[in-house]
């Protein structure tokens, strides 16, 4: 009876205890929005900024390894445990493109909302019969001489920008993953056309939505920090985006390659010729010339790796999906 008096006792100090924790959190969280609003708008706009670089760069280096791994299993060769030597650069390399990105995105958003707040701007529809249909950021759509006011315009607006950015990244990850190749015969230039026309879509109801809410510019970094993280996660993970960053810095991505081996021989000779989809701490793997296997040269029995500065590439014709047929349940 008295352990259980003792045992319940503990958790109620502990309970206690989280309790205390969580509400000094919650007061130091009060105390931070109330000196952030005593900013000015400038001063909150690079602040917002400076934090979601942070957690970009953060999300990378999370993600890198997996990234890695997905990028491995899908050309079809042993995933490189050990480890691959230029993560820190890749996580460096992302984050300045997705600042990059970022600035690009704001100044485009912006430039679209002052227009649309002066009134320089309203979007039209020419239906290629009869007037044009215009329509104007305070929710009504004009037809000819009749102007009708929507009800509901603003979760209108920001619903179809969630719809177009969701389409357009899911046929993303349908052509990243392969998945839309299985089962359609669809150009890649297709593909990124229709993203495209997504996402623009997307940022022009999205504007139109925040010049109706009349917020402040500086909230727009808040607003665009999530559509961001799930762009640059995606883009790791893709293959092709993946694959790009490694034929740029020439460390994989089935960039042309030849390897000239030290004290081993391949199918009796010293020289490999091939395309290197990655190099790992402890080796390199190369598709072959006959683009039918991996070889996995070890890092201690290179001699010399030559690539042309003006390199071919070519990559395994595989798929994540294709790894399917190895996994069985009796």
């Amino acid at each position: 009876m008295a352990r259980n008096i003792g045992f319940r006792g503990k958790v109620l100090r502990r309970s206690a205890a989280i309790a205390r924790s969580w509400t000094r959190i919650r007061q130091i969280w009060t105390d931070l929005c109330w000196l952030f609003s005593l900013l000015p708008g400038a001063l909150k706009f690079g602040l917002v900024l400076f934090v979601k670089s942070l957690m970009v760069s953060i999300l990378l280096a999370l993600l890198s390894t997996p990234a890695t791994a997905v990028y491995a299993t899908r050309m079809g060769f042993r995933v490189p445990i050990e480890g691959v030597p230029f993560v820190n650069f890749t996580i460096g390399l992302w984050s300045f493109i997705g600042f990059a990105l970022s600035v690009v995105l704001l100044t485009s958003v912006v430039v679209l909302l002052a227009a649309l707040r002066s009134g320089a701007v309203k979007f039209s529809v020419a239906l290629g019969f009869g007037p044009e249909i215009v329509i104007s950021p305070e929710g009504k759509i004009g037809l000819g001489s009749t102007e009708v006011e929507i009800e509901g315009f603003d979760k209108f607006l920001i619903y179809s920008s969630i719809a177009c950015f969701s389409s357009a990244t899911l046929l993303f990850i349908a052509h990243a993953t392969g998945l839309l190749n299985f089962y359609f015969s669809i150009e890649r230039w297709d593909v990124f056309f229709f993203v495209a026309i997504g996402y623009l879509f997307s940022v022009t109801l999205f504007s139109i939505w925040y010049a109706k809410m009349q917020y402040p510019f500086w909230m727009l970094q808040g607003y665009l920090t999530i559509p961001l993280l799930i762009l640059m996660t995606i883009s790791l993970f893709a293959s092709d985006t993946y694959g790009s960053l490694l034929r740029v810095i020439r460390y994989g991505g089935g960039i042309s390659t030849s390897i000239q081996l030290q004290g081993v021989l391949y199918d009796g000779k010293s020289q490999i010729e091939g395309h290197l989809l990655l190099r790992s701490d402890s080796a390199l793997f190369v598709l072959a010339s006959t683009g039918k296997s991996v070889i996995e040269v070890p890092v201690d029995k290179v001699a010399l790796l030559t690539t042309n500065f003006d390199a071919d590439w070519m990559q395994p014709n595989f798929g994540v999906l294709r790894q399917s047929r190895y996994i069985v349940f009796d």
